[in-house]
């Protein structure tokens, strides 16, 4: 019987949760030796990976938003076709919670550890979810060490039905392509932040660390700061209008992946500020791509890093204007990372699933 996918990523924008889901998600359906299915909305854009045999398109009404495509649509097909399928796979955290032989990958707890860096429906919707679906889950996927151990403290049920399986790289971010970077930061030196508008991810900490090493060291003063994330379209409403007319920092907005790893290759640092996270793709990428990482010094960051990356405490903003002095003594890593104290493989990540819905990972 097959086992299906839930492919409520595909059409979206890549993000940490989305890059995960498409790249383990090719792999599985691509795999001969086991029936992988997607199940999508009717309309959303297939993308050129995706076999006409392998995917189960489904109407969604027009009037309920996307998001309930998980909660609505897809329980209900599977409610009347139990019998014909075998496992449901499902990378999106939370999801239906009554199906007997659901396989969800949880990324982070970071909804339990501070409530407050969410929406009150965002973390009502998780905090009321997570618990059911991990209780009835027959398997529960994370994505380090870390998670796990924050996933068995928060549910400990979990304990004897959790497997970590880590987040791949992709040797194409070795890759230099000829892209030209937008006008003046072609021109100018810069430092990158790859980041959204998520109060964990301490943006409000880089711009202000930012204007600190402005002011205290003028070797920085033809610097710019540059910001990509989904969500930086503008500072309005998100607290940083105070820093909406300095010209030092350039904010862009979403980018597709070719122009970001033409941003890494060449940055003279890849700043990452976050107070909590489950892994740090980012920092993977940027290693690969060759740039120099500095770093908040948490726990999934210390698991996946590379021997190269510069840390700093996480939430002082002194701290980070030092780690950013420091780090141009740090030597970039021409042709990408290459020491292999983390560095799993997406091949892996796929074989890990397969294994699970196999039978053979207990």
């Amino acid at each position: 019987m097959p086992h299906y996918i839930i492919g409520n990523f595909i059409g979206k924008k890549v993000t940490g949760v989305q890059r995960v889901a498409v790249e383990i998600s090719r792999r599985l359906v691509a795999d001969p030796t086991v029936d992988f299915r997607l199940v999508c909305r009717r309309g959303t854009d297939l993308p050129e990976w995706l076999p006409a045999d392998r995917v189960i398109l489904l109407d969604h009404p027009r009037w309920m938003p996307s998001t309930a495509f998980q909660y609505f649509t897809v329980p209900l097909w599977l409610s009347v076709n139990q019998g014909e399928l075998d496992h449901v796979i499902n990378f999106s955290n939370v999801g239906m919670p009554w199906f007997r032989n659901l396989v969800i990958c949880v990324h982070d707890c970071a909804v339990h550890h501070n409530p407050h860096w969410f929406g009150w429906k965002f973390r009502l919707l998780y905090q009321t979810l997570l618990p059911l679906v991990t209780s009835v889950a027959w398997r529960v996927t994370t994505v380090s060490a870390f998670s796990r151990d924050e996933i068995s403290r928060y549910f400990p049920w979990t304990r004897n039905k959790l497997v970590v399986i880590p987040n791949g790289y992709d040797a194409w971010w070795r890759e230099h392509g000829d892209l030209a970077l937008p006008g003046e930061i072609e021109k100018t030196p810069y430092f990158l932040v790859v980041g959204s508008l998520d109060p964990r991810k301490r943006i409000d900490l880089v711009l202000k660390a930012w204007a600190t090493l402005r002011i205290a060291h003028s070797a920085f003063e033809s610097f710019r700061l540059v910001i990509v994330g989904g969500q930086f379209k503008t500072f309005s409403g998100s607290g940083l209008e105070a820093y909406a007319g300095d010209d030092s920092i350039r904010f862009l907005g979403y980018v597709r992946d070719e122009l970001l790893r033409e941003l890494y290759n060449k940055a003279r640092g890849v700043i990452n500020a976050s107070d909590y996270e489950g892994f740090g793709l980012p920092i993977i990428e940027a290693e690969m791509a060759g740039a120099r990482v500095i770093a908040s010094d948490i726990p999934a960051f210390r698991e996946v890093a590379g021997r190269s990356t510069v840390f700093f405490k996480a939430g002082d903003p002194m701290d980070l204007v030092r780690a950013i002095v420091d780090s141009g003594d740090s030597v970039r890593v021409e042709g990408g990372r290459q020491d292999n104290s983390y560095l799993a493989s997406w091949d892996k990540a796929a074989e890990a699933y397969i294994n699970i819905v196999q039978h053979k990972i207990p």
